[in-house]
């Protein structure tokens, strides 16, 4: 069952963009203005006022695990301002190409703040620039319809002992 990252700008709560495991890698960075692309929750190009410290292949996020579980692994692609995971309170620069497991509730910052005195050549942002993206992970519901109601039941006499199958039978004729 596939996995759903969605990232939501902070403070709001808006949904910004959500990926799922069977995506596969998928490619974060800066998309071109005029970009429908940025547009799609499901891209990777993002595009906006936040997006002013984001390199346009910023990042990469991948998923690692079995078909039974995935787990989302953010990693810097060499990106010019850094990718940033804040986790309980403490926020953790990732090393480029170094891949880093999101958890719930993480947050994601692309780029720094950066002044004058840190690069001469790298104009002045404002924090404004800056936007963070709290990260919830779930699984998409599955369609209850295409489930039939008695594989929620287990059997009777799983439960009851060997005894039941009289009732276990009248019991599923019903549902």
């Amino acid at each position: 069952m596939p996995v759903q990252l969605i990232l939501r700008s902070i403070p709001d709560g808006k949904v910004i963009k959500k990926f799922d495991s069977d995506q596969g890698t998928i490619k974060i960075g800066r998309g071109p203005r005029d970009s429908s692309d940025t547009l799609r929750l499901n891209s990777g190009r993002f595009r906006g006022d936040g997006t002013k410290v984001m390199s346009q292949s910023h990042a990469s996020l991948s998923w690692e695990g079995g078909d039974s579980y995935k787990v989302p692994m953010l990693t810097d692609t060499k990106s010019t301002n850094g990718t940033w995971v804040e986790r309980a309170g403490d926020a953790t620069q990732l090393r480029p190409k170094v891949p880093y497991r999101l958890k719930q509730d993480d947050v994601i910052t692309f780029g720094k703040q950066m002044d004058s005195r840190q690069s001469r050549a790298s104009p002045q942002f404002q924090s404004s620039h800056l936007s963070p993206y709290h990260v919830t992970l779930s699984r998409p519901s599955a369609d209850l319809r295409s489930i039939s109601s008695h594989t929620f039941l287990p059997p009777l006499s799983n439960l009851l002992g060997s005894h039941c199958s009289f009732f276990e039978t009248n019991i599923s004729r019903a549902l």
